[in-house]
């Protein structure tokens, strides 16, 4: 009788834990519905999850298109400047695109989780909803809708990778690109070194040839001053003969033609660079340009010359010999000197720009290596340009060093020039 008396209170003992885990358990269910948010029915759930797999479709088609621009960006011929925005509008649709599917994919998640609080709440059961899923959905193309959650996690992730690529292909795009511009003007700037330095060798050439005309000219004089004492005296005559042979060409005057075409080419070589450097300091284009207007006066000048010396030689033919000859010796020295002086204005004003040129300042290197995040608080900081998060910070960027690419990207996203963020 004890030993049924010991059992029962047991019995009793055992009761009442049992009832007050009972009660235990009741009041975490009800806070549990209590704090469960407004649930939709079923039929609305299923309507958004098969709104959300017609919306990943337009996705994948969307990465489809990004595939073909990108394949149309690689083959282009346009300018640098039309391929780099191409590149920077392409950049932000693959972002566009990356974000979406990660918003679809979470979106998806979350709707697959109510069917089973629906079962758990007795709002639904288990074979109602897998019979609403196998119903066939069908995409703008007429093929199946992926509805299956395991199908749309790996179709996401696939998609998600190709995105992934893509970015890294705009990178070596971009980078490629500013090295094929930085190629052409290094090209560019050693043509212009050459063309100047040609240019400089043949003013030289150009002096050193009126020099030797200079002296050539001074042995003439003398013979010429010979010959008219001679005349003086009666010992020697001009015959008509000799005067034919002064009217005919000499070497120095075929030479003089030739100086005055090579004079004339390097001033429209002269022309052609000054249209190339458009964009340069305004200082050396007004140098650049007054020495060429001085070499073309001086070729005007020069026909001008020659013009009325084929009017005067008519004129000349009945004058006295010796007049006619000392005009032409002071008329050719006085040619000799203006065209020394303008050769030698020349050459100094090319060794001037030169000089300008060589002491141009240059930046020295940035240190992007010093741009490294090092702060735990900015470790999840993203960079402005190539959207890497926590390598570096925004202006230390490597894979977008070009002012002109940063400043276009900032003006595309439209974010603020000052704190790269969209502040406004």
């Amino acid at each position: 009788m004890e030993q049924l008396r010991r059992e029962l209170r047991a019995a009793k003992k055992e009761l009442a834990q049992v009832r007050h885990e009972l009660n235990s358990k009741t009041k975490e269910l009800r806070d549990l519905r209590n704090a469960l948010p407004p649930i939709p029915d079923p039929e609305q759930v299923y309507k958004n999850i098969v709104n959300r797999c017609h919306d990943f479709f337009a996705c994948t088609t969307a990465v489809t298109e990004l595939d073909r621009r990108l394949k149309t960006l690689r083959q282009s011929d346009e300018c640098y400047e039309t391929r780099l925005h191409k590149l920077s509008l392409l950049e932000v649709s693959v972002e566009k695109s990356y974000i979406e599917i990660l918003f679809i994919r979470y979106q998806l998640r979350t709707l697959f989780t109510i069917p089973a609080l629906l079962n758990a709440l007795g709002i639904g059961t288990s074979d109602i909803w897998r019979a609403w899923m196998e119903r066939p959905q069908y995409n703008e193309n007429g093929d199946p809708l992926l509805l299956r959650q395991d199908d749309l996690e790996r179709a996401a992730t696939d998609q998600l990778s190709q995105l992934h690529c893509y970015r890294k292909a705009i990178i070596d795009m971009r980078t490629s690109l500013m090295d094929g511009d930085r190629q052409e003007t290094v090209n560019y700037q050693h043509y212009m070194s050459n063309a100047v330095a040609n240019l400089q060798a043949t003013l030289d050439a150009a002096l050193q040839v009126m020099k030797q005309n200079g002296n050539e000219e001074l042995t003439g004089d003398l013979c010429t001053k010979n010959m008219e004492d001679d005349t003086y005296s009666g010992e020697k005559t001009v015959s008509p003969e000799q005067v034919e042979h002064q009217r005919t060409p000499t070497p120095e005057g075929i030479r003089m033609q030739d100086q005055e075409r090579n004079i004339q080419e390097d001033v429209d070589f002269l022309e052609k660079v000054e249209e190339l450097e458009q964009g340069d300091d305004l200082s050396m284009q007004d140098q650049e340009r007054n020495a060429i207007q001085e070499n073309v006066d001086f070729v005007e000048e020069v026909e001008d010359i020659e013009q009325v010396d084929e009017v005067e030689e008519g004129q000349q033919l009945h004058e006295d010999p010796r007049d006619r000859i000392r005009r032409e010796n002071a008329s050719m020295r006085q040619q000799i000197e203006t065209e020394i002086l303008q050769l030698k204005q020349s050459c100094a004003n090319f060794r001037q720009i030169i000089d300008e040129l060589r002491k141009h300042p240059t930046c020295p290197p940035r240190r992007f290596g010093l741009g490294a995040i090092r702060k735990q608080g900015e470790r999840l900081m993203r960079c402005a340009f190539c959207r890497s998060i926590g390598r570096h910070y925004s202006d230390s960027c490597i894979e977008i060093r070009s002012v002109f690419v940063r400043r276009r990207m900032i003006e595309d996203r439209g974010r603020c020039e000052e704190c790269l963020e969209y502040c406004h």
